[in-house]
């Protein structure tokens, strides 16, 4: 992993902490969570502990495939968008775009092909 993707991971990460945190403002609990966990706190200090590492694990696990689910559907919804944009603009052919998106899409497949290649001769040499 570069330092690229690292800090990409980092930041996803700390925008689905953010809205972890946000979205627990506005959830709703069908029981009294508070008088169970103080009962447990006062049976077991570290499966309170515990239960609330668990809790805000999950939220943020949530909270990140969700923030990864947006970003992606934002990139998809861009790279379907700026082709059209740009005949509606004047700035391009249909054809260049249509030729540019059979481009781009070949490129992703020869891509895709050489990653999985690459996985699996390292994945023979471990």
């Amino acid at each position: 992993m570069n330092g690229k993707t690292a800090l990409i991971i980092l930041l996803l990460l700390a925008l689905a902490i953010a809205l972890s945190n946000a979205a627990s403002k506005f959830t709703v609990s069908p029981f009294d969570l508070l008088s169970y966990h103080e009962l447990q706190e006062e049976a077991s200090p570290p499966f309170n502990l515990l239960m609330q590492t668990v809790n805000h694990l999950g939220e943020t696990a949530i909270a990140l495939a969700l923030t990864i689910i947006a970003v992606s559907t934002f990139a998809f919804a861009l790279i379907v968008l700026i082709g059209p944009s740009r005949v509606f603009l004047g700035a391009h052919w249909a054809s260049d775009v249509i030729g540019g998106y059979l481009i781009g899409t070949i490129w992703l497949i020869h891509l895709i092909i050489v990653y999985r290649r690459a996985l699996q001769s390292v994945s023979e040499r471990l």
